[in-house]
């Protein structure tokens, strides 16, 4: 039977090593900045989304914030998919001032940090 204190020193290790491990996980993602679109047309009630540098990939929200929120989830799944179906890492090269957007007044530009799991930073 162990004893109180040869628990909390059991309990102690166990926590240490889980914050090496999550150590671990962070070394092995990798950040990339995107940049989104997210407009709302007049006769619309909700948000929606994409981005001109990852093809097919879009959302929606009620708000939006909730659209970006969305959206960067909605990015950082496809850009998972598209890894392990051996296709490369979409570049980000879109800006804002790419006439796509800075000419759409209902579009607004905003850049969003999407973690990518198994790639070193």
């Amino acid at each position: 039977m162990r004893r109180s204190y040869e628990i909390q020193a059991y309990s102690r290790r166990r926590r240490r090593s889980g914050g090496h491990l999550e150590i671990y996980r962070k070394k092995m993602e990798k950040t990339v900045r995107y940049l989104i679109a997210i407009g709302k047309e007049a006769s619309q009630q909700n948000y929606s989304a994409y981005s001109p540098d990852v093809l097919g990939c879009t959302a929606v929200g009620d708000t939006f914030e909730e659209c970006k929120t969305s959206m960067q989830s909605a990015l950082e799944a496809h850009i998972v998919w598209m890894l392990s179906d051996g296709d490369p890492l979409p570049e980000p090269h879109t800006s804002p001032d790419d006439p796509e957007i800075a000419n759409d007044p209902t579009l607004t530009p905003v850049y969003v940090d999407v973690r990518i799991p198994g790639l070193a930073a």
